[in-house]
């Protein structure tokens, strides 16, 4: 990695393609070699044994010298190919910066989790310079993240324990996720003239993300009728937050959960509960209706923009 970093800097230096050609390589040796052996035949990472941690070494090598390739090659912008190849490298550094994350904290999912939401923002914060390849890497990111909540973190990690609240990683997990994704998509918005086109699309798909995980997660942590109170209330919450922010999406996510809780409701909760939580069901969802109901009518032009 260091070779081919020092290769790539002397080519730059010198205009020499020979060394650069060559430090490309070097380049793809290293990532091959990182991926294919370093990964099952290096130590894993141990803060006790922390210099005999050979894999989280091999693999932050080569991802610093990776990054620090793409940007000596990134500001040659006269060279198409030189530009092609940074972008390679870019890619290449945020695969190894996934997998190591993935395999050096696999028995700690919900850090993966928090790491790669802090560098999916961080991603799309960095999508408004010059680096419009990262916003497509922060797609990745998305994509990754929102795959390993719903069907790892869901099933493996802890459901929510008042009595040991720290030890619901689930919920940290759930959490920092839609938030991130929430906070990224107002971002998006609010700064769509400074990122490539299909941003504004993005920034609505990460919101509907973000809901859908919270929907997911009040299936996965509430039971019975409770399920019923959990999706009204978040479907008050983020309509509300349509109004006060004026996001229309955000508005139709409530009203779509809020159709979900009456169908629930209707052929669900009555059929299956007894006489008094079907009357609180209905009571709670009643409630929650008119409370619905009156935030419309304050607001019956708005209202005009979703129909």
């Amino acid at each position: 990695a260091v070779e081919a970093l020092i290769l790539t800097l002397l080519s730059i230096k010198l205009k020499n393609n020979t060394l650069r050609i060559s430090s490309y390589v070097i380049g793809a040796f290293t990532l091959i070699k990182t991926l294919m052996f370093d990964t099952f035949a290096l130590n894993d990472f141990s803060w006790t044994y922390l210099l005999d941690s050979t894999r989280f070494f091999s693999y932050f090598i080569s991802i610093i010298c990776f990054y620090a390739i793409y940007l000596a090659l990134r500001n040659l912008d006269k060279d198409t190919t030189a530009n092609i190849v940074s972008i390679i490298y870019s890619w290449a550094a945020l695969i190894l910066l996934i997998i190591i994350q993935l395999i050096e904290l696999d028995n700690n999912l919900v850090w993966v989790t928090i790491f790669m939401s802090i560098l999916f923002s961080l991603y799309v914060r960095l999508s408004n310079t010059k680096f419009n390849e990262t916003f497509y890497q922060s797609i990745l990111l998305f994509g990754v993240l929102l795959l390993k909540v719903v069907f790892v973190d869901s099933t493996q990690l802890n459901n929510f324990d008042a009595t040991n609240f720290f030890s619901s990683t689930l919920v940290f997990a759930y959490f920092i996720t839609c938030l991130s994704f929430y906070l990224n998509s107002k971002y998006l918005e609010n700064n769509k003239n400074k990122f490539p086109s299909f941003a504004e699309m993005f920034s609505i798909i990460l919101s509907y993300a973000a809901t859908a995980l919270a929907f997911i997660w009040i299936i996965i942590e509430f039971k019975e009728f409770w399920i019923s109170f959990g999706w009204s209330v978040l479907a008050l919450i983020v309509m509300m937050f349509g109004f006060v922010n004026q996001r229309k999406h955000l508005r139709l996510q409530g009203i779509i959960i809020f159709g979900i809780t009456i169908l629930k409701v209707f052929m669900y909760d009555t059929r299956n509960l007894d006489t008094l939580f079907r009357t609180l069901s209905y009571i709670v969802l009643g409630v929650l209706l008119l409370a619905v109901s009156f935030v419309y009518a304050k607001s019956k032009d708005k209202l005009k923009q979703i129909l």
